[in-house]
C-alpha cells in the first residue's frame, strides 16, 4: 500500500511540473506569436552617433560649399534618429501581433500619437508580412507584394522579451554621404 501511495505521489509530482506556464520552455516561433501580443518597451539607434561622427569629419570649407551648417546637419541626423527611437507613452499602449498566416499587426491603444500619426515606432511592422528560422535567429519583413521591408537579427525571443536588430543604410545627401547604422526594438509581452 504504501509504494502505491508512493508511486501515485510521485506521478502527480510529475503531471503537476509538466503543466506548468512557463513560456521560456516554449519554442522560439511559439514566442512570436504570443496570443497577448507585444508592446514596444524601447528603441535605440546608433544613427545619431554614427552621422555626428560623419559630419565631425566634414571640414568647414565642405559644409560651407554646400551651403550648409554644421549644427543644422546634426539637427537633420538628430531628427532622424528621435523618430525612429522615441518610445513615447502613446507607443507603448499599441499590441503588435505576430498572426500564424505571417501577418504582422498593431491594435492601436486609446492613446493616440501626435502628427505624423499612430503608430509611430512600430509602424514598420505594420500590415506587413514576416518570416522567421525555426531557431528564431532573424526575421525578413516584406510587405504584400513581397518587396523587402527589412532583414532583422533576433537577439533574443522568450516568454519576457522579444528584442530584434537591423543594420539599415541611409543616404539623405551627399555631403554626409551613405552609412550604415543599426536599430534595435526591445519588446515585453503585452
Amino acid at each position: 500500500m504504501r509504494q502505491l501511495f508512493l508511486l501515485l505521489a510521485a506521478a502527480a509530482v510529475i503531471f503537476h511540473s509538466g503543466c506548468t506556464d512557463n513560456t521560456d520552455e516554449l519554442g522560439p516561433i511559439t514566442n512570436i506569436g504570443r496570443e497577448n501580443g507585444w508592446v514596444i518597451s524601447s528603441a535605440s539607434t546608433t544613427l545619431e552617433t554614427v552621422a555626428d561622427g560623419r559630419i565631425a569629419n566634414l571640414t568647414d570649407q565642405e559644409i560651407s560649399d554646400a551651403g550648409e551648417t554644421r549644427e543644422n546637419l546634426q539637427q537633420t541626423y538628430a531628427a532622424r534618429a528621435a523618430a525612429q527611437a522615441g518610445v513615447d507613452d502613446c507607443d507603448r499602449d499599441d499590441v503588435l501581433f505576430f498572426l500564424e498566416n505571417g501577418a504582422m499587426r498593431i491594435i492601436q491603444g486609446d492613446m493616440q500619437c501626435p502628427e505624423p500619426g499612430d503608430p509611430t515606432v512600430l509602424s514598420p511592422f505594420n500590415d506587413n508580412f514576416y518570416v522567421t528560422d525555426l531557431d528564431g535567429t532573424f526575421m525578413v519583413v516584406r510587405n504584400e507584394e513581397g518587396t523587402l521591408i527589412d532583414e532583422y537579427t533576433i537577439v533574443s525571443i522568450s516568454g519576457t522579451q522579444f528584442v530584434v536588430t537591423a543594420t539599415r543604410e541611409l543616404r539623405l545627401d551627399n555631403l554626409v554621404g551613405a552609412f550604415n547604422y543599426t536599430t534595435t526594438y526591445e519588446m515585453i509581452p503585452n
